[in-house]
């Protein structure tokens, strides 16, 4: 007997009688190999009797609701299968334009789900689908508004854009035998080779600023040193910018 070439159906020959099991067979093939409930594509999604994320299998659409290890709660999600132990999904979050993605390790196993545009909760940690030097990249919108990445296995974040804070020399707080004030300023790190700080006086300020012959002279974490030639007598507003060194 010959077979198809996709789903090996058992084809009887002109002179064989059609055995009613051969025919069930066939069934059974085809039923295996199509999408379920009709949410394969071409059509409208269903939800399908699986309740979990990771038994989405098979290659189609999948709509979610509250479904387990999906990324959101209401989303509809592809499966793109390569074979059983290479499967991709992408996750299609409802009401927004927010995208997630994850694939098998090539052993069957799901790896961590990656965001394409995260919607950067404040606080919350994502883990995208951008590589930098081969790895991933997590991203969080920090609680002072500003975006920071960093790489998978690395602790230190890190922030492409500048950050500038305003800080008060406060003529009653200078050390008068030291003549230094430290200031608190968000953002600095204890390594000085980190980043590029550049302390600017405001305009009403310059004068006396200058005139006290003002320099930042240390930094520790969230803090910076300012020493003086001579103490001045008002309270000085000083910019700080703060640039990221790259490596």
């Amino acid at each position: 007997m010959a077979e198809t070439d996709n789903l090996k159906l058992t084809l009887p020959g002109s002179n064989e009688y059609a055995d009613v099991e051969v025919l069930n067979e066939n069934f059974r093939k085809i039923d295996a190999g199509t999408a379920p409930s009709g949410y394969g594509l071409g059509s409208d999604s269903a939800y399908p009797p699986e309740d979990d994320a990771d038994k989405c299998l098979r290659s189609g659409w999948y709509a979610t609701s509250n479904m387990s290890n999906a990324p959101f709660t209401y989303c509809l999600i592809r499966v793109d299968r390569w074979y059983s132990k290479v499967i991709f999904q992408t996750a299609y979050q409802l009401g927004t334009n927010v995208i997630a993605r994850r694939c098998t390790d090539g052993s069957g196993n799901w790896l961590t789900w990656e965001y394409a545009n995260p919607p950067l909760a404040i606080g919350v940690e994502y883990r995208t689908t951008e590589r930098y030097k081969e790895k991933a990249v997590y991203k969080k919108l920090d609680t002072d508004g500003v975006i920071k990445w960093r790489l998978d296995g690395d602790t230190t974040w890190h922030t492409d854009k500048l950050i500038s804070r305003s800080v008060t020399l406060s003529a009653s707080a200078w050390n008068s035998t030291a003549k230094t004030q430290t200031v608190t300023v968000s953002g600095v790190l204890a390594d000085e080779a980190a980043q590029l700080i550049t302390p600017t006086p405001a305009l009403a300020s310059q004068a006396a600023y200058y005139d006290a012959v003002i320099l930042c002279t240390g930094q520790a974490a969230d803090k910076l040193t300012f020493t003086a030639k001579k103490i001045p007598t008002d309270d000085l507003t000083v910019y700080v910018t703060i640039q990221e060194v790259g490596a």
